[in-house]
């Protein structure tokens, strides 16, 4: 079953208000948007499966064998939002971020807080509702971790925490967004609260610490979150794997992280995948850490962000 806001009409609404027409065919767009039509009919049947399951979104959604399109759409997120844009695209993006109003127009966001907390609609189309309010939480905390100076940024499992306690509260004690309330407002607006309180919590642990190579290994994995944060996506997928080991995470083949990251890493050969992770690791060694080269999506977001604090 297909959400009722995630069709052809609505997408292509949303592709044209962003000007997606004047940089991608007609025919290019339509064949891509039933595909994130097709993707998300699957995310929206296994987030079902998990909650009935009695399995956390936050838990499901880093589960890339029990649920794999879920996955796909969480490493994805965050993939979009570090990759280098392309030349013919920064402009584009630039455009598309100056527009007036909400990235997201009111009436999805509305829609979304009322079949996210709606006894009436298919646990398929509740599931999905709440993982699109859920990423949407995760992406305003994930830029403003950028916006933010220092390296004391949460690992990814802290800021999904964060994220689905924020919308549990709410759908939990019954709120149903009811009027002209934004939800992804009044969740993001919460989740900041908890995410200032989190890194209050670790400033803490830190300081209590007596043993100096727990409070170490803390700080390495900030550090590590923070460089990974400011380098394109496809690099810091391949540095994650590489230091996959040392903060607690499996490595995996090359093949297996080109399956995982098909926005990343698709169009690379593995050969040259695997040539790219090792001149990685040679400068990283020489202490000479990457970053982006050019703009990517966030960086261009939170630029706008701050112009709009001054």
């Amino acid at each position: 079953m297909t959400h009722e806001l995630i069709n052809q009409d609505t997408l292509r609404r949303l592709a044209a208000r962003a000007g997606l027409e004047d940089v991608i065919s007609g025919e290019e767009l339509s064949r891509g948007l039933e595909e994130i039509i097709a993707g998300l009919r699957r995310v929206a049947v296994e987030a079902a499966e998990a909650e009935a399951r009695g399995l956390r979104l936050s838990v499901a959604a880093r589960d890339d064998v029990g649920y794999p399109s879920l996955y796909r759409l969480h490493v994805g997120v965050e993939d979009l939002l570090t990759m280098e844009l392309p030349r013919e695209l920064r402009g584009w993006a630039r455009r598309a971020l100056a527009l007036p109003g909400p990235p997201i127009p009111d009436e999805i966001q509305i829609e979304l807080g009322r079949i996210a907390a709606s006894r009436s609609h298919s646990a398929v189309e509740r599931a999905l509702a709440r993982v699109l309010l859920f990423q949407g939480i995760r992406v305003g905390l994930f830029v403003t971790e950028l916006m933010v100076d220092g390296t004391l940024v949460g690992a990814g499992e802290d800021l999904d925490e964060i994220a689905e306690e924020e919308l549990d509260f709410w759908l939990d004690r019954g709120s149903r967004f009811e009027g002209e309330v934004r939800p992804l407002n009044v969740l993001l607006a919460g989740a900041l609260v908890e995410l200032e309180r989190h890194h209050a919590e670790v400033r803490a642990l830190l300081a209590s610490l007596r043993d100096e190579a727990a409070g170490d290994e803390v700080r390495r994995r900030a550090t590590l979150e923070h460089r990974l944060r400011r380098m394109d996506s496809a690099d810091a997928i391949l540095v994650r794997n590489a230091f996959g080991p040392t903060i607690g995470e499996p490595r995996v083949s090359l093949a297996r992280l080109k399956q995982d990251h098909p926005l990343a890493l698709r169009h690379r050969r593995g050969d040259a995948l695997d040539r790219r992770a090792r001149r990685l690791l040679e400068r990283i060694r020489r202490g000479d850490w990457p970053t982006r080269r050019n703009v990517a999506l966030v960086d261009l977001i939170t630029e706008k962000l701050k112009e709009e604090m001054h």
